[in-house]
């Protein structure tokens, strides 16, 4: 890597070009590439590098991706992979399906985690958030998140098995989440429905 006449470099957020071992932005640049698509920015700066969307590093043996941008956050300077967070809940034996995802929080200055999950047993999730049991199980669950990962969700959101936003082909949709999420009503259910573990 790379192929002839395609150039990789990584940068950080501010467009600094990163060392190799230094994890950030993916950029390319090559004769080859589409300037723009239609109905869309141009994600080309003057210099005709192209920003791909994708999370990476450089090594001796070439390129390391690992991940995107909408599966990836900026935390304290340093970029957390939002599919770690989902791993570390699935340790947990009775969560079927986890989707953690970024969202802003009135009276906090930076970005939180709100940590989606889905039970196998449906009875199980609702009892979750309704009694002091139900509260220990998530408490362990956000615990063993932050020794993985050493990021706490700011909020637990028992769901119902299969209600989470998926593809196709089974893949869930985070974006949608986010979007939903970010909507004035919706972010009043989540408040009213999810564990908040703010003072904890």
């Amino acid at each position: 890597l790379p192929l002839p006449h395609i150039s990789l470099r990584v940068v950080s957020h501010d467009g600094t070009v990163l060392n190799k071992q230094q994890s950030g932005y993916l950029q390319i640049k090559s004769e080859c590439l589409l300037q723009e698509y239609i109905g869309r920015d141009s994600q080309m700066d003057a210099e005709g590098w192209f920003t791909t969307g994708d999370h990476g590093f450089l090594t001796e043996d070439g390129l390391h991706i690992t991940g995107r941008d909408r599966n990836i956050m900026m935390r304290d300077g340093v970029f957390v992979y939002l599919g770690s967070l989902e791993s570390a809940a699935l340790e947990y034996a009775d969560v079927h399906a986890a989707a953690a995802v970024p969202i802003r929080v009135e009276g906090r200055a930076r970005e939180e985690v709100v940590l989606l999950l889905e039970f196998k047993e449906s009875h199980f999730c609702k009892s979750l958030s309704e009694d002091t049991n139900g509260r220990q199980v998530l408490r362990r669950i956000r615990r063993s998140v932050f020794d993985a990962t050493g990021i706490l969700p700011f909020f637990l959101f028992p769901v119902q098995r299969g209600s989470l936003p998926r593809t196709p082909f089974g893949k869930i949709r985070h974006s949608e989440i986010r979007k939903e999420l970010g909507v004035e009503e919706n972010a009043q259910v989540l408040k009213d429905n999810a564990v908040s573990f703010a003072n904890f």
